[in-house]
This record gives structure tokens, sequence and C-alpha cells, in this order.
């Protein structure tokens, strides 16, 4: 685990804006972090577990807000994993059944069965990786949240592809001043070092991603 302000820095320097003055303010670093950790979580996701509380019917929860997709549904009580619903069309299922059959849907879990009190349901499940917060009072960013879990393989290609959402606002505001360049001017619209850069960045957290194999999710649930 590292901190935010390691990443920070190392970020500093993949932009060459460093100092005291910054070109790439601090909240939009923040964001872009976090939407290039929400990419990331496609290749490879937080591995969680949580014990869950069900509802009143005993049939269903609310899965938790980082949830990405489920693993596994295990009974640690009587010691037996469900299994994912199987459906067919025309088919029927029971809606008072005893089946350890499970299934996700608008943000619920659902059981093919009641489970007592007295159960203990654990869901093993991937999650979306851990936001930067922070807050802003007097034109001062203060880190409320900086812990970064990512795996320490994958901060290198995160950094490039933080730096490719960065430099999308001065991408679009260069393509706007270039609107009406014509070709014996100074180049056409679309000659736009910003982007060209952008897009470097994102080749490099390609090339860097794909030295490593996928998350593997065999036998999971659903998302």
């Amino acid at each position: 685990m590292i901190a935010w302000d390691e990443v920070n820095t190392a970020l500093g320097y993949f932009l060459d804006d460093t100092g005291a003055s910054l070109s790439h303010s601090v909240p939009l670093r923040i964001l872009a972090w976090n939407a290039a950790q929400d990419t990331f979580v496609n290749h490879t996701a937080r591995e969680r577990q949580v014990e869950l509380t069900l509802k009143e019917d005993g049939r269903s929860v609310v899965l938790p807000d980082d949830y990405f997709e489920a693993a596994m549904l295990y009974d640690s009580t009587n010691q037996k994993f469900y299994y994912p619903a199987k459906y067919q069309y025309g088919g029927y299922r029971d809606p008072e059944g005893d089946e350890y059959s499970v299934w996700t849907w608008g943000g619920n879990l659902y059981l093919g069965r009641q489970a007592t009190e007295a159960e203990t349901t654990q869901l093993y499940y991937f999650a979306y990786w851990p936001k930067v917060t922070y807050t802003i009072a007097d034109a001062v960013v203060t880190i409320t949240e900086g812990d970064i879990l990512v795996p320490r393989w994958a901060q290198p290609a995160l950094l490039h592809l933080t730096a490719a959402y960065v430099l999308q606002p001065m991408a679009v505001s260069s393509a706007r001043n270039r609107e009406y360049n014509i070709m014996i001017d100074s180049g056409r619209p679309t000659d736009n070092a910003r982007s060209a850069q952008a897009r470097e960045h994102l080749f490099w957290y390609n090339e860097l991603l794909g030295l490593h194999a996928p998350q593997s999710r065999l036998g999971g649930i659903t998302r």
C-alpha cells in the first residue's frame, strides 16, 4: 500500500508539472486517478469478503457499495456453497423453494431459499478499488482518504492512464482554440499536441497492463 502523496509526486513527473504552481490541479489529478482505478477494475479488481445481513424475507440483500462482480456465496453455518441460479424459458421457480441457488439483479442479491438469522452467509466478491477523497477549504486541498491499494505492478500503468485523463480538459480547450485553423496557418484543428500526448499515455497503459494476465474470475455468479 502507498499513499496518495507518492502517486501525486510521480504523476507530477509524468506530466512534467511539478513545483508550487501546478498546471494540472490536485482535484483534477484525484478525479483522473479515481477514473483510472475504475477502468482498471475490468482487468483486476479488489478481492473482498463480507458477512451479509439479509432482509426480513431472508431471501435477499443489498449488495455492497463497492461491489463489481460476485465470486461465490458461502453458508458457513451449514458449510455449503450456493450455486448460480439457472433458468429456461417457460421454466418454473418456486418462490418458497429451498435451493442453494443465487443470482444478482438491480443492486440486490437473491437466494433460492430462506436463510435464517442463525445462519452466517458470506459473500466473496470482486470490488472497485477505494477512491481517493478530499475536501477544499480556503483553496487548500486536504486528503481525507489517501490509501492506494492497487497492486504495485499496476501503478506505472495507472499513472499513464491517469495522465491521459488529466490531459483531456486542455486537449479539448486546444481543439476549440484551433477550430478554425487552416493548414497554411498553423496546422489543422486535429493537430493537437495534448491530444496526441494523451493517446501516448493510453498506449503505454495498454502496453504495461498487457504484461500481466487479467484476473481469473471463473466460477463467478454474475455482475
